[in-house]
């Protein structure tokens, strides 16, 4: 009976050590891919608030130039 006992501890406790490891690297996959994910998303609004500002910098230079040409 003891070594049932003994044999089945070393079954429950491998079994938790590879549970502890699966889990381990589900979460390390998981946090990669939302790492991942911002930063993908940061780069996406950076490049769009670089749009808007280079839009935005056409347009103010046509506004100064079409003020400028009336002043003259």
């Amino acid at each position: 009976m003891k070594k049932e006992i003994e044999f089945l501890q070393g079954a429950f406790d491998s079994y938790k050590s590879s549970l502890h490891r699966e889990t381990d690297d589900k979460w390390s996959r998981k946090q990669a891919d939302l790492t991942n994910e911002l930063e993908q998303k940061k780069n996406q609004e950076l490049q769009e608030l670089s749009k808007l500002i280079s839009h935005g910098k056409v347009g103010l230079m046509r506004v100064h130039k079409v003020s400028f040409q009336i002043s003259l």
